[in-house]
């Protein structure tokens, strides 16, 4: 496997934006570039027509890159220097887990370096993009991601004989090639060099996975158990199939709660859990937590990486957003 990391320009960054700005896109998917962009306001773009939004959304992300280009530039270059350190590893760890050899698979994959903070993927291509304030070991830690769905469709074509435009949102394929992730990932030779793992750290799947149950179970966790008592074709078949079963309840979780922003809780011993709006309030009202300001939306846990400690990045996210701090011991 080999990965080359690109600045693709301004015009392509713009394209890979709107493809979740658009009318009637889910919060989860268009809320992010407003977080980590305040040059953007939120309320004035949402007061916009479509055509107009789009082309103020274009004026503000081209007056952003201007400055950010050369930052960009050289990011590919340290990104590209960690990726050599770090593939060996990736390599032997995907082998194992998809019963091939990866050393011959995916030479040409290219990564593209954006200033979106959502990071598309597109399988045919052989390419992803990545959020240019990712520090190195955040590239790579989603990188990995992205590379295990490379993968992962790679050796699922050659078993079910599908086609690959199947595998894209919000197919119930992709839906479970997001949800597989964290149990490859568990292997130490990734987990150890992706930051985002394990979910205290934010995560490697999409956060409305961690509360989704089926059966009073969840999901995650049984999904977990055939792919550590299976090999990986029988747990795609065995997977696919208990989804298939399972489906109407998953797709309503994505529809209904699963829409909802988790939000971040911070225990009284330091230890962090996730929370979703109603949950909070009720707990809140229980005296059981307490909003304090300057925190961020779990699924934006998964960019803090990019951003802690150092520099101009660190202060892309002095914003007010919600967090919570949870008390160990409620108040009756």
């Amino acid at each position: 496997m080999d990965i080359t990391f690109v600045n693709p320009g301004v015009d392509y960054m713009i394209r890979s934006i709107m493809l979740f700005q658009t009318e009637g896109e889910a919060e989860f998917w268009h809320e992010p570039l407003y977080h980590f962009y305040p040059q953007l306001d939120r309320v004035y773009a949402a007061s916009l027509p479509f055509a107009e939004r789009k082309n103020y959304i274009e004026r503000t992300m081209r007056a952003v890159y201007a400055k950010a280009e050369d930052a960009i530039n050289e990011k590919a270059v340290l990104y590209a220097r960690h990726w050599n350190v770090c593939k060996p590893q990736i390599t032997v760890a995907l082998s194992d887990a998809f019963g091939v050899d990866c050393a011959n698979l995916f030479n040409d994959i290219r990564c593209n370096l954006s200033l979106n903070p959502i990071e598309p993927r597109f399988l045919k291509e052989r390419c992803y993009d990545t959020f240019y304030l990712n520090s190195e070991r955040g590239a790579i830690g989603g990188g990995i991601h992205e590379i295990i769905h490379f993968v992962w469709f790679y050796v699922w074509n050659r078993l079910f004989g599908d086609d690959y435009d199947e595998y894209e949102r919000p197919s119930l394929k992709w839906i479970l090639s997001e949800m597989v992730v964290e149990s490859i990932m568990r292997d130490e030779r990734l987990s150890s060099i992706n930051p985002y793992f394990p979910r205290e750290n934010g995560g490697c799947v999409y956060p409305y996975f961690f509360d989704m149950t089926v059966g009073g179970e969840p999901i995650l966790d049984t999904l977990d158990a055939m792919y550590r008592s299976r090999n990986i074709e029988d747990f795609m078949l065995n997977s696919y199939a208990y989804c298939q079963e399972h489906e109407a309840e998953i797709r309503e979780h994505i529809k209904g709660g699963g829409g909802e922003p988790l939000l971040t809780a911070k225990t009284a011993d330091g230890r962090y859990g996730h929370l979703r709006r109603a949950a909070l309030l009720k707990a809140m009202k229980k005296g059981a937590a307490a909003a304090v300001p300057f925190c961020v939306p779990y699924y934006y846990i998964s960019m803090l990486d990019a951003v802690r400690g150092k520099g101009k990045t660190s202060r892309m996210l002095a914003m007010p957003v919600t967090y919570i701090t949870m008390r160990s011991n409620p108040r009756p």
